[in-house]
């Protein structure tokens, strides 16, 4: 328990300048459910636009030690395959960044 807190605080204070409310943080690296399903949502604008940044790298990587999630976890996880599947139906990098901005996490993809 006490880990999850501090990496859920040492997250919040790195990400805070970086326009990302408590509250945004609190719902998108609390609930296990929603982590899998942006992971997924941004592995597949990894495979098929650009790469993360070191905004998304950093949440990717607390987010997967927080909720104790391994690689091996992903490739399997239905939550994870529905979260690349959705982002797939966006048919664009552009939608799906602007899809991003909607829920305030824009900067954890990298953009043109």
């Amino acid at each position: 328990m006490f880990k999850k807190i501090l990496v859920t605080i040492l997250l919040t204070l790195s990400l805070s300048s970086h326009a990302i409310t408590d509250n945004d943080m609190d719902k998108y690296v609390q609930n296990k459910s929603v982590v899998l399903q942006i992971l997924g949502a941004t592995a597949y604008y990894e495979d098929n636009c650009q790469g993360l940044t070191a905004v998304g790298d950093y949440y990717r990587n607390v987010a997967m030690i927080l909720h104790d999630i391994s690689e091996e976890d992903l490739a399997n996880n239905p939550k994870f395959k529905a979260g690349y599947t959705i982002a797939s139906y966006f048919k664009t990098c552009d939608r799906i960044t602007k899809e991003f901005k909607a829920m305030g996490i824009q900067r954890f993809l990298e953009q043109d």
